[in-house]
């Protein structure tokens, strides 16, 4: 990953600053299924590994009927996430 130089999911899609993504995020005992659109992409080194780590700022679409209370950004870290929608297929 670090040679190539691109942050990718599960799948092998590349993940670019303004993608539209799906990743599980905590809600008390349960997880649900929150999108939102990347801000950044960095890695951070943790025990001599680098490990991909995504800033999102939520768009308030996820799973479940209870409400998301807040849509302040959160770090998602490498395998818990998909992208959904491309920057360019948006513009």
């Amino acid at each position: 990953m670090s040679k190539r130089g691109v942050v990718s999911d599960f799948r092998g899609q590349e993940v670019r600053t303004g993608d539209i993504i799906v990743y599980g995020a905590r809600h008390g005992n349960t997880v649900r299924m929150s999108e939102g659109e990347v801000l950044d992409v960095t890695t951070e080194k943790y025990k001599g590994r680098l490990i991909p780590s995504i800033k999102v700022k939520p768009t308030g679409r996820a799973s479940g009927f209870v409400a998301r209370e807040s849509v302040a950004t959160v770090n998602i870290l490498a395998d818990h996430w998909a992208v959904v929608e491309r920057a360019e297929d948006r513009a």
